[in-house]
């Protein structure tokens, strides 16, 4: 699919462990703008809030991937934590209840928006541990399941 030399979505190509490998770096960038962040507010964490749901959803899309889904598809379940985390669930993923309802609560508030547009007035947003205990187990799981 290219039009003039350009792809119209960038990743066609990818495969499960390169989107493995950014949620990876994704991961990390989380762990330095938790570190990193101030005492300031919502504000001050926001990146950190931003990145680890990107994190998260990487890690997700990584699974679903290994397990035969295509990038196409992935891509169409848009930013949806909640069907994300049930096609990984039907494919073998094994999670916490805390955390696959987390990432239900996560999808319905709709707090990847509010976390990338308007972090600083969102009443309903994850408290900062829950969501590195999310990403944390989301990161644990999937990455036993590439090494088998």
């Amino acid at each position: 699919m290219t039009a003039e030399n350009q792809k119209f979505y960038p990743g066609d190509d990818a495969t499960a462990e390169e989107v493995l490998a950014l949620a990876r770096v994704y991961h990390l960038a989380a762990e330095t703008l938790r570190s990193n962040a101030k005492g300031g507010g919502r504000l001050s964490f926001a990146p950190f809030r931003f990145v680890t749901i990107h994190a998260v959803e990487l890690y997700l899309n990584a699974y679903l991937m290994k397990s035969g889904l295509t990038v196409t598809y992935v891509r169409g379940l848009q930013h949806n934590l909640n069907e994300r985390t049930r096609k990984a669930l039907s494919a073998g993923l094994v999670l916490k209840g805390k955390t696959i309802e987390h990432l239900a609560k996560m999808t319905k508030s709709r707090e990847y928006l509010f976390a990338r547009y308007e972090p600083d007035a969102f009443d309903g947003a994850s408290e900062i541990t829950q969501l590195q205990s999310t990403l944390n187990n989301v990161a644990k799981k999937v990455e036993a399941e590439f090494k088998t």
